[in-house]
């Protein structure tokens, strides 16, 4: 059950993820405090997981999960941040979560 951005949310979205196309991008799922964006990634909706601040903690968080960074942008789950050691975000893409 996925949901294009609203009006209000593209503009939020697009402030946080400025290479985000927000018109493409969908919400899967509403806003929940059972778990968080980095959990979702990983089919986990009853805990919140953050691996740390760096794209290296990322990297071993998805590691153990079975996942190694690409550059291929048709990967199953992208990771956002605004440096490598700023990491703000996880977002999945395929099958019932958008492009």
């Amino acid at each position: 059950m996925t949901r294009a951005l609203t009006k209000d949310e593209k503009i939020r979205f697009h402030d946080y993820f400025v290479n985000l196309n927000v018109d493409k991008a969908v919400v899967s799922g509403e806003a929940t405090t059972d778990y968080n964006c980095i959990a979702w990634t990983v089919g986990i909706t009853n805990a919140w997981i953050w691996p740390g601040s760096t794209i290296g903690d990322f990297d071993k968080f998805y590691k153990t999960k079975g996942y190694t960074r690409t550059t291929d942008s048709n990967s199953p789950i992208a990771a956002w941040g605004y440096a490598e050691n700023k990491m703000t975000h996880g977002s999945v893409s395929g099958k019932d979560h958008g492009p």
